[in-house]
């Protein structure tokens, strides 16, 4: 409703009236969620799992259509992507030439943005805040913007320094998925949390005072040639 109500505002400024002199919302129906222009354009605007019927568009865009707290729950995802591929998907009046835009944050692996990926080719923007490889965008005006391994998106706002403090406390997991865009299983991918055990006595081959120290070698780069890691483990007396 909030964002129905700010483009309605926006529209009727003397500004976008200045720039969008055709653009005129109709007073015969003017409510936030659902207004039409002078000219028979428009704009409804609903929830995940609002009605739908009898609606179309030539352009759908969908807005963090999950929760944060609703990305784990596996029923409240499958409800998502159900209503997308059952309702929202077939809104579109032209097919060949409207669009759907799907904008939103990471969550899970099998979070909707993974869905429709998984079932078409999507043209997809992925804009880690920390730089996993060299990027280059090439804009519609011909400019092109490069960023490399390891630079922040926007550093004026969120500098390497306040990103790392945002890893800190969200944790690598949250981190990965929110931020760099690219989420794991929560059971691990490269490192699975099933291999670590966890025991009730010490071993007996260590005695009291006895310290233990592991040192880890981590290689995690994805390829057949990549080296291991390795972990060693001492008892030191």
């Amino acid at each position: 409703n909030k964002l129905a109500v700010d483009c309605r505002k926006v529209m009727m400024t003397a500004w976008y009236r200045r720039m969008f002199p055709g653009t005129r919302i109709s007073r015969k129906r003017s409510a936030g969620s659902d207004f039409e222009t002078t000219k028979g354009g428009g704009r409804f605007s609903t929830s995940v799992g609002g009605s739908l019927t009898g609606r179309g568009g030539s352009l759908i865009i969908v807005d963090d259509p999950i929760k944060f707290e609703d990305a784990s729950s596996k029923q409240r995802r499958h409800t998502v992507n159900q209503w997308f591929d059952g309702t929202l998907y077939s809104r579109l009046d032209d097919k060949r030439n409207g669009s759907i835009i799907l904008i939103m944050q990471r969550l899970h692996v099998d979070d909707p943005v993974a869905h429709v990926l998984g079932k078409e080719h999507w043209d997809h923007l992925c804009l880690p805040a920390i730089a996993e490889g060299s990027e280059k965008f090439v804009l519609k005006n011909g400019q092109t913007i490069e960023r490399a391994a390891g630079e922040a998106l926007h550093p004026e706002r969120e500098d390497l320094e306040v990103l790392e403090e945002t890893r800190n406390s969200l944790g690598s997991f949250y981190f990965q998925a929110q931020c760099q865009q690219t989420p794991v299983p929560e059971g691990g991918n490269l490192v699975k949390m099933e291999w670590f055990q966890t025991y009730s006595e010490l071993p007996p081959s260590t005695r009291a005072g006895d310290s233990v120290t592991q040192s880890w070698d981590t290689a995690m780069t994805v390829s057949d040639g990549a080296d291991w890691s390795v972990c060693t483990t001492w008892a030191i007396r």
